[in-house]
């Protein structure tokens, strides 16, 4: 396949998620929803995740460059916010995952009440990190199917600093199909 002709894909792609993101404002039941994985669409997901930066300073949520260390970037609000039932002034952005920041927590309390198993692919780690399916996005002509799973991750040097939020994952057998139909068609 051409670059050209790769490139070309991807900004149709970008294109059409800015055209859409530019009218789209968050509220705060907005944003809670989708911290904690409930009552989404992959539209409220691709909406918000283009442009998050400014649609978080419309909320009052500033970014925080001394926490931030790429690719998680840390905004900060002067009030809190509840998450999960759970008061916070923090939350973490991160590619696909939007989470709330909770310090000074129960770690095995908090994947107990929220039902999230560890991950048994890190049997050996000494930090928790688990991830619960909360739903499937069925391919459409518009998208390739999407996991929407809440997430529950222990922050590396900090026994009791936990992220809680949502993920959302693209089906990576289908996105390796496309990519291979994109890369034949050249």
């Amino acid at each position: 396949m051409k670059t050209s002709t790769f490139l070309s894909i991807c900004l149709v792609f970008i294109s059409s998620f800015s055209l859409t993101s530019s009218i789209f404002a968050i509220t705060t039941l907005e944003l809670q929803n989708l911290v904690q994985c409930n009552n989404l669409n992959i539209e409220d997901y691709r909406h918000f995740s283009d442009h998050y930066d400014e649609k978080l300073r419309q909320l009052g949520w500033k970014q925080d460059f001394n926490l931030s260390q790429y690719p998680i970037y840390i905004y900060t609000h002067s009030k809190p916010f509840v998450f999960f039932e759970r008061p916070t002034q923090e939350i973490a952005i991160s590619r696909n995952t939007f989470t709330a920041i909770y310090r000074d927590v129960d770690i095995q309390d908090l994947s107990n009440t929220l039902d999230i198993p560890p991950s048994p692919f890190l049997n050996n780690s000494s930090r928790f990190q688990g991830e619960k399916l909360v739903h499937i996005v069925p391919a459409t002509n518009h998208h390739l199917t999407y996991y929407i799973k809440q997430v529950l991750l222990e922050v590396e040097n900090s026994s009791s600093t936990a992220l809680l939020g949502c993920r959302f994952e693209i089906d990576k057998a289908e996105m390796e199909k496309l990519l291979r139909k994109l890369g034949t068609s050249s």
